[in-house]
């Protein structure tokens, strides 16, 4: 994690820190850069850089701060003129020691976010589980999910534009193999978008490596009905650990 500090008339807080993770799921691929500062950057190309959708990581897409009223402003990669202005402007309300999720989306003209505070699954040592949940940021359409071969929504009925649903514990041990989700149109059932949960048991040289063992991962769906490229309805995955 990154640790970004900023200047700010509120007390800071005493002990640990939040964490913020952005997901970035603005259209045509739109990449930000991130000023925490309260000012305009004098220098674009030393501001933390959010990767658009298909890039996120947690290691890089995620701010640290002890400001209780943290300052962001988030700009297009491509607009730092002197005449451009930021596309979010925020003054984000955080408790100490807690862990939020905050998606931006639309596009260039209309960005939007929304700031959700988490609360991350404990770690469960001795039992091979997963926890998983979804984030509908997709054409302003309710969704249900279902794994493949079962009915629409019997693993969630109905998730509306700009929601974000509930970690439901999954079973992670190597035997699974994977979880196939379909993601549909809540209204009419049309399969919207596919995702893969796989590597059960990803065997890396000697070592077996589970990458959904005790980890928290938020699914989440952007694009647009019927687009392409960078627009595509599509599913990606949001780690928290």
């Amino acid at each position: 994690m990154l640790m970004l500090a900023a200047c700010s008339k509120e007390e800071p807080f005493v002990g640990s820190p939040s964490t913020v993770q952005l997901f970035n799921a603005l259209d045509n691929g739109t990449e930000l850069y991130a000023d925490l500062s309260g000012n305009r950057p004098l220098q674009f190309k030393t501001a933390l850089m959010i990767n658009n959708k298909q890039y996120y990581d947690v290691r890089t897409n995620s701010i640290s701060t002890k400001q209780p009223l943290q300052p962001l402003d988030l700009w297009s990669t491509s607009d730092t003129s002197t005449h451009d202005s930021p596309l979010i402007r925020a003054n984000l309300e955080l408790e100490e020691k807690s862990f939020y999720s905050m998606f931006i989306f639309g596009n260039k003209t209309a960005a939007e976010f929304l700031l959700h505070k988490d609360e991350i699954p404990a770690l469960k040592a001795n039992d091979s589980v997963t926890f998983i949940r979804f984030a509908n940021f997709g054409n302003a359409q309710p969704i249900s999910v279902n794994l493949k071969g079962e009915p629409a929504g019997s693993f969630m009925q109905s998730l509306p534009y700009k929601g974000i649903g509930e970690f439901t514990e999954m079973n992670a041990r190597t035997a699974v193999g994977q979880y196939e989700f379909e993601i549909r149109d809540q209204a009419s059932e049309e399969l919207l978008a596919v995702f893969i949960a796989d590597n059960f048991g990803y065997v890396n040289g000697s070592v077996v490596i589970n990458k959904w063992y005790n980890k928290s991962n938020t699914l989440v769906l952007t694009g647009h009905y019927n687009g392409t490229g960078p627009n595509e309805q599509k599913v990606y995955l949001m780690n928290h650990r």
